[in-house]
């Protein structure tokens, strides 16, 4: 609670894991507790260049690469502009992220 992000997945008509476990805002969080959660679904941020970012980052982790959402494929990753959000646009970003969950429950 107390993001942007969290009003996105909300608003998408997900829980987040990280505020259902007791974290606030952008407070760090570490592997260990990336591990405990375990989501289901993960959003990342797009690298706007096609470059590395978030989700090559990962994934080549030999720890977080087990994460059920990596292994089913529940990954949105969304445009910088959307994921960076400050304002009004926190709407199309929900509607991103579910349009991310459909295409990757199609893809399954």
């Amino acid at each position: 609670p107390g993001t942007l992000h969290h009003e996105a997945l909300v608003l998408a008509g997900f829980a987040n894991a990280a505020a259902e476990a007791g974290i606030e805002g952008h407070a760090p969080i570490s592997v260990e507790q990336i591990v405990a959660l375990d989501p289901d679904l993960l959003v990342v941020d797009a690298p706007p260049d096609g470059g590395r970012g978030s989700l090559a980052f990962l994934r080549e982790n030999p720890i977080l690469s087990r994460l059920r959402a990596l292994t089913t494929g529940a990954v949105v990753e969304l445009p910088q502009a959307l994921y960076a959000t400050g304002s009004h646009h926190v709407v199309a970003a929900a509607e991103a992220i579910a349009a991310g969950v459909r295409r990757a429950e199609r893809a399954r």
